[in-house]
Formats: C-alpha cells, sequence, structure tokens
C-alpha cells in the first residue's frame, strides 16, 4: 500500500526578544517622533550632539541642555523635553531610566516629572549635587508607579532652569520605560509541528520558552501548560534556576502527554509570577494537528483544528460579525502590502493512504495574494 503524505511547509523566521519597553530611546535620530522640546524660558531648547563624547551604552548620539556656553548674560533660560505618550494600562509597576551628567549650580535645577493623565508629578530635582560626568555618567532608575501605573496616558520630562543663574549643562541619554519584573512564555519548544513520515507518539515531552522581559534577574518561575482538544492536560512546574535579565530558559515538564488520538491539540502556556507586574505578555497559544487520515474530511473551524498561518501572516483566527458570529480565519487586510507579498493560510497534513490515489507536487493551503495598486 503506498502512502501519500500531503505536507505544508513554512518558513520559520527566528526572532530575538528583547524586554518589553514602553519607551527606548538613544536619540541616534535626533528628536524622536512623537516628543516634544520647548524652549520655556528664553530662546534655548534642547539640543542633540554626538560631541563631546557622552559615554553611554549607545552610539554617541545624545541630548543636552547647554547653558554654560549661553553665558552670563543670557538668563533666564528653561526648557524642557517630553515624551510621547504611552499606555501603562494593566501595568502594576512602571520604571524610568535614564543615564545622565547634571553639572550642579545653586539655584539652578534639572526636573524630572511625570503625566499622569492629569497633572504634572515631580519624581526628582537635581541641584546642588553633580550628577556624574561625560566619561562617567549615573545611570538612574526611577519607579514612577504611583503617577504611571494603570493610566493610559502617561508622559515624562526633563525640564532644565537656570532660575536666573548662569547654569552649566544636563546630559541625557539612553531613557528607557518598562515593568520590572516581567516574564512570560513566548514559545512552546516541544511538541513541534509534523512533518511528513512522522506521527506524535503516546510519550510527548512538553517544553516551553519561559523569557524575561525585566532587567533583574528572576528565581523561582511557576509555569502551567493547558492542552485541549484531542486530550485535555494541565501541566503545572515551577522553574527553580534563575534566568538572567532579558534572556530565557528552555523548561519541560515533568508529565509527558499521549498525542496518539487523531484529531488537533491547542496549548495554552503561561507563567503565573506572584509579583509579575504585566501580566498581558504572560501566555502563549499553540495548535497542532495530527496527520489527518480520515475521510471525507470537514472542517467548521470551531477551534483552529491545526490549521495555521505563515510567518508574519495577514491571517487571523478569531470571530467575526460578518460570519454571523461564528469562529473562523480571515484576513486582516492591515499592514503593508506594498511587496505584493503572498499571504498562506496552512492546512494540517493530509494522510493519504490508498493504492488508487496518486499526488504528485501538491501542498493545500489557502492563497491570498495581495497586489498593491497605485
Amino acid at each position: 500500500m503506498k502512502k501519500i503524505c500531503i505536507l505544508s511547509i513554512i518558513i520559520i523566521f527566528a526572532l530575538t526578544t528583547k524586554a518589553q519597553f514602553l519607551i527606548n530611546e538613544n536619540f541616534s535620530s535626533g528628536l524622536p517622533t512623537g516628543w516634544t522640546n520647548t524652549a520655556l524660558q528664553g530662546t534655548q531648547s534642547w539640543t542633540f550632539k554626538s560631541s563631546p563624547a557622552f559615554d553611554t551604552e549607545s552610539d554617541g548620539q545624545y541630548v543636552v541642555f547647554d547653558d554654560f556656553t549661553l553665558g552670563a548674560g543670557t538668563t533666564p533660560n528653561e526648557a524642557s523635553l517630553e515624551t510621547n505618550s504611552f499606555n501603562c494600562t494593566g501595568r502594576t509597576q512602571v520604571n524610568l531610566k535614564f543615564h545622565h551628567y547634571w553639572q550642579a549650580v545653586e539655584f539652578t535645577h534639572g526636573y524630572v516629572e511625570v503625566w499622569d493623565g492629569t497633572t504634572w508629578n515631580e519624581v526628582a530635582d537635581y541641584e546642588t549635587t553633580t550628577q556624574g560626568s561625560l566619561i562617567s555618567p549615573v545611570i538612574e532608575t526611577i519607579d514612577i508607579t504611583a503617577h504611571a501605573a494603570g493610566n493610559s496616558d502617561v508622559k515624562v520630562r526633563f525640564r532644565y532652569t537656570d532660575g536666573g543663574q548662569y547654569g552649566r549643562y544636563w546630559y541625557i541619554d539612553d531613557v528607557k520605560i518598562y515593568s520590572d519584573p516581567d516574564v512570560g512564555v513566548t514559545q512552546l519548544v516541544a511538541p513541534v509541528q509534523l512533518v511528513c513520515g512522522n506521527s506524535y507518539t503516546a510519550t510527548e515531552n512538553v517544553t516551553v520558552r519561559i523569557f524575561n522581559y525585566g532587567f533583574n534577574d528572576i528565581t523561582g518561575v511557576p509555569v502551567s501548560c493547558d492542552v485541549t482538544g484531542a486530550a485535555t492536560y494541565n501541566l503545572t512546574g515551577t522553574y527553580v534556576g534563575t534566568i538572567t535579565a532579558e534572556s530565557y530558559i528552555d523548561y519541560t515538564f515533568t508529565t509527558q502527554i499521549d498525542m496518539t488520538t487523531e484529531g488537533w491539540y491547542n496549548f495554552v502556556s503561561y507563567t503565573t509570577l506572584g509579583s509579575d507586574t504585566y501580566s498581558t505578555n504572560n501566555s502563549n497559544n499553540t495548535t497542532y494537528s495530527t496527520n489527518v487520515a480520515s475521510f471525507p474530511y470537514n472542517e467548521t473551524f470551531t477551534t483552529k483544528a491545526g490549521w495555521y498561518a505563515g510567518a508574519e501572516n495577514q491571517w487571523e483566527y478569531g470571530t467575526y460579525t460578518k460570519m454571523g458570529g461564528n469562529t473562523g480565519w480571515v484576513t486582516t487586510l492591515s499592514g503593508d502590502y506594498s511587496n505584493n507579498a503572498d499571504w498562506y493560510l496552512y492546512s494540517p497534513i493530509f494522510d493519504l493512504a490508498d493504492d488508487h490515489i496518486r499526488l504528485s507536487n501538491l501542498k493545500v493551503s489557502v492563497l491570498l495574494k495581495m497586489v498593491q495598486i497605485g
């Protein structure tokens, strides 16, 4: 008996996951999009420069208010550098981190302020104590949770004022706003999507990738995986080791699962760290199917049923009004189609074990071809 296997092939792009920043700016292109640079007193605003050298982690560009160069006869001077608005909904803790050099002069002030959607709130005031230097800037971390957490319209501004004095300078670079601790599952590592000639076994390992999005190491991360579909499992465990900042580990649950029953298997994997400050990125949802060997085949998509979209695809699975409130696959019709890209929706593998079937070079998929016009 000849066994014919129909296989849809995916090209998988490996992406490097980083900390999930609300703001991450090194001023490499000058004033960032959405930021404002305003002279409040006098005519001088903040200046974007690369000389003299300011020893920070980025590419050499930075922003500075240089009151000293303006001279003793040019006062008063005041200017604000304000970020774009960012959304902290769902976040229970928010940090501001930046590199700076503040040259102190009495009565001059370097304010750091946070907009909470209603008013500006002072979180730091640099005055008579010099902070860092050009060759050794201070790396400042400020907890802005009280004014930012849970708010949808948050901004940060750096405001320099010389108080009518002959001031000096404030250098700033590498501004980051983020939540910490923050951890989540980014990938189902095992089992993997079947290819022709393979099948699932009764002793499949389940391995998930746990990523530490924060800037501090995390130890002891609880993790779970709920399996539904052709079989039901609730896997739980704890990675007792340490996950270093902005890195990941692969964790294998002690319980193996039986995937020999034909059908689809949905894996919802997630971390349950009690101190996690942002739960939206905790989980990963992956659906795999066994080889389809029962025919005729009919699928109404009450689940994904082993179908999956290609990498960077414009297909989505969900419940849609235009389908009478039913679930199914639709195109998002959003994004950049200027490259005339093809977007594929892939079926499960069909295992056709029948002598009289003769197939060659057959791929089962749904193709959406978008052509840019004009």
